[in-house]
């Protein structure tokens, strides 16, 4: 055996437990260890292959221990070796399960027929000797016609006239005999064919009869023939849907390391000195085993954050689970693998209806060229809407308008007001990750400002929130009698809160008030009845959590198995309660006639959150899809939670109306006038935030006023809300007016249950004759 032979190797990584899985939110990190691998003394080169045909090349690294040299490294992809069969063994076909039973047709299922049977029998022998008959009835007929045509062909050179009378007699008797016959016959199937056609309607009846007995008895065991039909076309499109699923995970050519080693280098196999004497080769080659580590990254495994979120409008406070959902998309098997949740600052886009931007609304004037051809009134149109409110208004018709129902229209039709759902960040797609288009960055920072002149109205918010619990509960009854209503059951109905919701409010506050009876060491529920401890709720296993550097990694108990497939898993990272939720109401009726729910966060906890979606609910009652933004550990992040129902929103038409002049007056104004009416029809008070603007002017010749509210001159000017006798009723709340920058007006009231109220604004604008009013 000479130095330059090449012993050569091949392992499948099929059959080789995997080390460590590392997910990450866009990539895996995938540990191999291969021990045991047989080399021998000179050049080795050890083939693995099995690995997904787009693991990332550059970031494969080979290590290990032996006696032996790694002198290089290759990767390229070969054609795959093992059989579908033999990677996904539940997707073959069974014998057993190919044909079900059929039924027999001569299965009488234990109904009796002798009557039918003795009757086809008497039936089968009357056609027997019908067709008899038929055929000698022919015979006969043919009989006649062949004596008839000799008789005819009789020539007087033939027969002498001596024997002609003797012919003719022979003649006369023949065919009386046969005419004879031919009658019998025909009279005979007559009678045959009668009692044939009387037969056959015995026959038939008596079929019927049968049949339907038969079927009765035969009900039973066709439902359990059609059970299991029906069991084996689940069966066999089950495993159809399971092989199509596996067939995306079965490349034609797979990922192979080729990894060459030099086997016991320090063993030199010539003589070490020139007059030394060579031993045979034989003699020095050598056997060993080396074990190596194989790490690379694929794009075809990640996770995600994933959250089930409950939030509570009577406690302010909600609960979390926080769950990570991963995935496995390549054509790798990673078996009892010890897996890791590897977290970075890495944003995931999600959906969400979003809360309308109020933007500055300017305004100037122009020459009007066509003046006298038009009203005076057409000179300030361009002060009584902005284009963003037109915008926002053609953009609720076209939503109006596509929302009206169709033929085949699908539930989201009706329900325009919901938003659709996004299949999420990750779609089903092995090879392709398409994230969802993120709002721009001008109208982010537009918005988060506009959330920023609000943030201190929120907290004052909370603030009356807190104090108006304190009152209720300090106003809370005595435990009612069990025999009467609970009459906390018509009390502060959130957002149509359901009979679950109830249950669990009514449950948790009467835990708080301390509902439970005690007489003489003995504890009574208001049943008066002893009541079962509830049933231990099941634990999930939390994973272990390690910061490094900006990296948080959470390591899942025990081992698992990741085979590819298109569905995804859910792990619970932890569970996370949330104290303190601050609930507000916003609304922007210029832009959308609605009252939007917003919740303001607490992060207590020492875990930070990525971006991700979460089933919410509120009060018990399942809103639909949220998104959760990034959040530091004691921070605070916000949710819009859509529309509140129980605030009702109308925002009539602007109207404008143009003051008279004097005779010699030269300039023209009118007043601009905007109601916004707010219906509180929730069973407690409810603190809302009303956004309303007025244009401002970029030009010294438009000069802009605002007179209702009264007060309002500058930046920052706040006087108190005041309806005016119209529309004031006693009691109805209170609240506040401040003019922000930009033209913005903003009310901060408090309105009482069932209580309405009418917010006006007006403002004035004055410019010289013949000029318009346009929107810079």
């Amino acid at each position: 055996m000479t130095f330059d032979t090449v012993h050569t190797a091949e392992v499948s990584l099929t059959d080789i437990p995997t080390k460590l899985v590392t997910l990450g939110p866009e990539r895996a990190t995938v540990v191999r260890e291969v021990s045991g691998v047989q080399i021998k003394h000179g050049h080795n080169e050890i083939t693995i292959y099995g690995l997904d045909p787009q693991v990332d090349s550059d970031s494969i690294h080979v290590a290990g221990n032996g006696p032996a040299t790694i002198t290089d490294i290759q990767t390229t992809t070969v054609t795959q070796k093992h059989l579908f069969e033999e990677l996904f063994p539940d997707c073959e076909n069974e014998p057993g399960d190919q044909v079900v039973e059929q039924e027999d047709p001569d299965n009488d299922f234990g109904v009796d027929k002798l009557e039918l049977t003795k009757v086809q029998d008497e039936l089968k022998e009357l056609n027997a000797k019908n067709n008899i008959t038929n055929r000698e009835w022919r015979t006969a007929t043919k009989s006649l016609e062949c004596l008839q045509e000799y008789g005819n062909g009789i020539k007087p050179e033939v027969v002498p006239i001596s024997q002609l009378s003797e012919y003719l007699r022979t003649f006369e008797q023949e065919r009386e005999r046969l005419s004879e016959f031919c009658q019998e016959c025909e009279d005979k199937v007559a009678d045959l064919a009668s009692q044939i056609t009387k037969l056959t309607r015995t026959r038939d009846s008596l079929q019927a009869a049968f049949n339907r007995a038969r079927d009765a008895a035969a009900k039973p065991e066709r439902a359990a023939r059609k059970r299991k039909q029906a069991t084996h076309n689940l069966v066999v499109a089950d495993k159809k849907r399971r092989r199509n699923d596996h067939m995306r995970f079965y490349p034609p050519q797979v990922g192979a390391v080729i990894i060459c080693l030099d086997g016991f280098p320090n063993l030199t196999p010539g003589a070490s000195r020139r007059s030394s004497i060579t031993d045979d080769p034989e003699k020095v080659e050598a056997t060993g085993s080396v074990d190596l580590s194989l790490t690379y990254v694929t794009k075809k495994a990640a996770w995600v954050p994933r959250y089930e979120l409950n939030l509570k409008t009577p406690t302010s406070s909600g609960t979390a689970s926080y769950l990570a959902e991963y995935h496995n998309f390549s054509s790798e098997a990673w078996t009892d693998a010890k897996l890791v949740l590897s977290t970075s600052q890495t944003s995931f886009s999600g959906i969400g209806e979003k809360l309308p931007l109020l933007k500055p609304w300017s305004v100037k004037v122009t020459e009007d060229d066509k003046a006298e051809f038009k009203k005076k009134s057409d000179s300030w149109t361009g002060g009584l809407t902005s284009q963003d409110e037109i915008n926002a208004k053609w953009a609720r018709e076209r939503r109006t308008m596509l929302s009206k129902p169709v033929i085949g229209n699908n539930l989201s039709s009706m329900h325009p007001t919901l938003p659709v759902p996004d299949s999420g960040p990750y779609p089903m797609s092995m090879y392709n990750r398409t994230w969802q288009q993120t709002q721009p960055q001008a109208q982010q920072m537009a918005q988060q400002q506009q959330l920023n002149n609000i943030a201190q109205v929120q907290q004052q918010q909370a603030q009356q929130q807190a104090v108006q619990r304190q009152q209720r509960l300090a106003q809370a009854q005595p435990p009612p009698n069990p025999g009467l209503p609970n009459p906390r059951l018509s009390s502060d109905l959130v957002l149509g809160i359901g009979g679950r919701a109830l249950e669990e409010r009514n449950s948790e506050e009467s835990e708080e008030d301390g509902d439970d009876l005690t007489l003489d060491g003995a504890s009574f529920d208001l049943d008066f009845g002893s009541t079962p401890s509830p049933p231990k709720a099941l634990a999930f296993q939390e994973p272990s959590r390690q910061e490094y550097g900006m990296t948080t990694s959470y390591d899942i108990p025990g081992h698992r198995t990741l085979r590819p497939s298109p569905i995804k898993r859910r792990h619970v990272i932890a569970s996370i309660d949330f104290p303190k939720v601050e609930f507000s109401h916003v609304i922007i009726p210029k832009l959308r006639a609605a009252a939007f729910l917003r919740a303001k966060i607490f992060n207590a906890s020492s875990l930070p959150l990525l971006r991700g979606n979460a089933g919410l609910n509120l009060d018990g009652t399942f809103m639909g899809t949220a998104v959760v933004p990034d959040c530091r550990a004691d921070s605070v992040f916000s949710l819009n939670l859509g529309v509140d129902p129980g605030i009702q929103v109308s925002y009539p038409t602007p109207i404008v109306r143009r003051t008279a002049g004097g005779f010699f007056n030269t300039e023209d104004r009118a007043i601009f006038r905007r109601t916004c009416r707010i219906n509180n029809t929730k069973a407690a008070a409810a603190t809302l935030v009303v956004l309303d603007q007025v244009p401002v002017s970029e030009d010294n010749r438009l000069k802009l006023n605002i007179l209702e509210p009264a007060g309002l001159e500058k930046e920052s000017d706040s006087v108190p809300v005041t309806l005016d006798g119209s529309a004031a009723k006693a009691g109805w709340g209170k609240g506040k007016v401040t003019m922000l920058k930009s033209g913005e007006i903003m009310w901060q009231v408090t309105v009482e249950k069932g209580m309405e109220i009418r917010l006006t604004l007006e403002y004035e604008a004055k410019m010289s004759n013949g000029q318009k009013m346009i929107g810079a």
